[in-house]
């Protein structure tokens, strides 16, 4: 099986994570950000990630990827119940966490951003979904950092560290954890314990690593 994907990308996080957690054979391929070609001639567009989970035979759609591979590889570890105020943090923090970040992935080594036109298509095309520059985005970084340590105090309050602890998982983790991995880019940002432990952990059993060599 052949796994393509954006390093940076949450959705693709969750499939790396997966294939992480249940120690897959799944070869990893980075495609660039420009590249519309590849996906396009798998899926008919683009977008990642995409898993080749048999020899000309493609499947989109993050959450399909991780289910497919739960199910049909080994036991199913995704099986804990899942927490509905995990779902309503994510919904309520998922665009702010995005406008913090994407400004620095910007500016960080990624195999998809290895061509200047790669990187710059990241960037207008972005910069066009949200409606304001990078620029702008990083001038506000204050006000963002005030924001997300208060949301990130009320997710302490429910995060499960013990049960990842145990190696018992659930899909919740899969949404969760490319957020939380997302964020340890931004230096500066203080995560209470349980969070920080929490990421930590599943970034340690997923082999997905963190961001923090390259925080700015």
């Amino acid at each position: 099986m052949r796994l393509f994907v954006f390093d940076h990308c949450p959705f693709c996080v969750r499939a790396l994570l997966a294939v992480g957690l249940k120690s897959l054979p799944v070869e990893i391929s980075y495609i660039l950000e420009d590249d519309i070609e590849t996906p396009t001639k798998m899926i008919g567009k683009q977008m990642v990630p995409i898993l080749e989970y048999e020899a000309g035979k493609f499947m989109p759609e993050s959450l399909d990827i991780v289910k497919y591979l739960d199910t049909n590889f080994g036991d199913a570890i995704f099986t804990e119940t899942q927490n509905p105020k995990v779902a309503t943090w994510i919904d309520d923090n998922f665009g702010r966490v995005n406008e913090y970040v994407m400004p620095r992935f910007a500016e960080m080594n990624f195999p998809e951003f290895e061509t200047a036109s790669a990187r710059n298509l990241y960037i207008t095309r972005h910069e066009e979904r949200i409606g304001q520059s990078f620029a702008e985005l990083l001038a506000k970084s204050a006000d963002y950092k005030a924001a997300m340590e208060t949301e990130l105090e009320k997710l302490a309050e429910f995060v499960d560290l013990a049960r990842v602890q145990d190696q018992k998982y659930s899909l919740d983790d899969i949404i969760l954890f490319p957020l939380l991995r997302a964020l340890t880019c931004v230096k500066g940002l203080e995560f209470p314990k349980a969070v920080t432990e929490y990421t930590e952990i599943l970034a340690k059993q997923g082999n997905v690593p963190l961001f923090y060599d390259q925080a700015c």
